[in-house]
């Protein structure tokens, strides 16, 4: 598999767009996950 990287504005989305970045994570489902099966 080959991976490339992805374009400039992609890079560091969280930082350059904090707002949008955590209204899709609260709503992806993606904390809850790891929760559940990320148990230390």
């Amino acid at each position: 598999m080959v991976f490339f990287p992805a374009e400039e504005y992609h890079q560091n989305y969280h930082i350059k767009n904090p707002k949008a970045y955590k209204e899709e994570r609260s709503t992806s489902g993606r904390d809850v996950f790891a929760a559940q099966y990320w148990k230390k």
